[in-house]
């Protein structure tokens, strides 16, 4: 199983789209134009971005569902191994312990994760 490195989530984490994205996807599954509405990012940079996070080891593709109209959509959920999100003084901290690299933290403000 690859665990990406914590110097790799904290520099995907300094961009607010990603955070977003991990965001919208760590209690549930979500399309790509899902998270492009639901966060408002133009749908090219949010499959760009999802794609980084894919490649990344933190973004996964939980399923594909068929649409009404016949088309396949693949729902993207967040991949963090041993992670736990935590609110204090007005922020989300998201602390992260990949296996045999110790307790490592990164920071993140201000994302919604209320469903």
């Amino acid at each position: 199983m690859y665990v990406p490195s914590p110097e790799a989530v904290r520099t995907l984490l300094r961009d607010p789209d990603m955070r977003f994205i991990l965001a919208g996807t760590f209690l549930s599954a979500r399309s790509v134009r899902e998270l492009s509405d639901r966060y408002g990012i133009p749908l090219a940079t949010c499959y760009r971005k999802a794609k980084s996070l894919q490649g990344a080891g933190l973004l996964r593709a939980e399923r594909t569902v068929v649409r009404s109209n016949g088309r396949p959509v693949t729902l993207l959920r967040a991949f963090l191994p041993n992670a736990e999100i935590s609110w204090d003084l007005g922020r989300v901290l998201l602390t992260f312990s990949p296996e045999g690299r110790g307790r490592e933290m990164a920071e993140v403000v201000g994302l919604p994760l209320v469903e």
